[in-house]
């Protein structure tokens, strides 16, 4: 019996960029069948992805330099690396400094939005440590093959309101391998909300976890709860701003208003997947985005839990991570320390 000589290379890439698996099958004949070969794959391959499967959290502290009293778009690249190519939800936060500095989602085109941001914001609150709190030190977002997965014109803005020489601005970023993610449109009313739980039950399955609704776009918002925040936001940021100081004001008196509402209500929620906590889609515009009408995109990531779910009760300023630890819980997000191999 002749044998097929065969001189195959099969490369897997793993979750690090550095890490490879290769296999070399040099000779069918050489006391292995096609079949015993194939089998020994298959151990191998389940041998070693139990032994290296994806993290159920794995963690990277990013240090980027920033300019006191701009607003800068973050590129996914650096805060991503090493976080797998599945999908996945990142939560990026800020651990240093303690005051100054926090995020938003908005408009990645237009440089006035961020310029308006900048003119919006001591409207808002006068200057100091405060004003950072009107946005977000911690930041959870959809991602997947080293990118977060977000609307056209989504960026992530950081928010420098510091005044004189900045220190570095530190970033713990978390990453957790989604379960399953979905994807549906609605048709949003405008100036108003409505309720997407409904939509978000018929998509998941009736499991244990947590689910991070993203809508994917930069006039619109997501809130918990019921009723409709559009009123009282219209007299937190007053469409006569457009007249006043805007810049950013090609489409309109709703426009920029939609933008900065937006940032101060965020475009993502995390809540409970069962029972489903009531969220809702805030529609900031009279005629929706350009180009889309009031069609709006939301992305579903379904996270579930290492154990099984529990109530934990707190009060007054108990410190969440230890009660967790006690009851066998585990924190996402906690600070990083040099020399801890997570």
């Amino acid at each position: 019996m002749s044998c097929r000589p065969k001189l195959q290379f099969v490369i897997w890439k793993l979750l690090a960029p550095d890490v490879f698996l290769m296999i070399t099958i040099r000779d069918s004949c050489n006391a292995w069948n096609d079949v015993t070969t194939l089998r020994w794959l298959i151990y191998q391959f389940k041998r070693l992805f139990s032994a290296r499967s994806f993290p159920v959290v794995s963690m990277v502290l990013i240090q980027l330099v920033s300019r006191a009293g701009s607003i800068q778009l973050l590129e996914s690249a650096p805060l991503l690396k090493g976080t797998g190519r599945g999908p996945g939800v990142a939560n990026l936060c800020i651990v240093s400094p303690a005051d100054g500095v926090s995020f938003s989602v908005n408009e990645n085109a237009d440089p006035d939005v961020r310029t308006d941001h900048l003119a919006a914001i001591p409207r808002l609150h006068p200057p100091g440590a405060g004003q950072s709190l009107l946005f977000r030190k911690s930041l959870t977002l959809p991602c997947s093959s080293g990118n977060f997965s977000m609307g056209t014109w989504q960026g992530i803005y950081l928010i420098d309101l510091r005044s004189g020489s900045a220190d570095p601005v530190e970033i713990e970023v978390t990453f957790r391998p989604s379960a399953r993610r979905e994807e549906f449109s609605v048709m949003a009313a405008a100036r108003n909300a409505m309720q997407l739980e409904t939509e978000i039950a018929k998509r998941l399955p009736a499991e244990a976890g947590v689910v991070l609704v993203h809508e994917k776009h930069t006039s619109a918002s997501l809130s918990i709860g019921s009723g409709t925040v559009e009123p009282a936001m219209n007299q937190v940021i007053p469409e006569k701003w457009h007249y006043e100081f805007f810049q950013h004001t090609l489409e309109g008196p709703d426009d920029m208003t939609g933008h900065l509402k937006c940032s101060l209500l965020g475009c993502s929620a995390t809540v409970p997947a069962r029972p489903m906590a009531p969220v809702r889609l805030n529609e900031h515009r009279d005629a929706g985005g350009y180009g889309v009408g009031h069609q709006r995109r939301i992305s579903l990531d379904h996270v579930t839990p290492k154990g099984e779910s529990f109530e934990l009760e707190v009060s007054g300023t108990t410190e969440i991570g230890n009660e967790l630890t006690k009851r066998g819980g585990e924190l996402v997000s906690v600070p990083w320390k040099a020399g801890v191999d997570f």
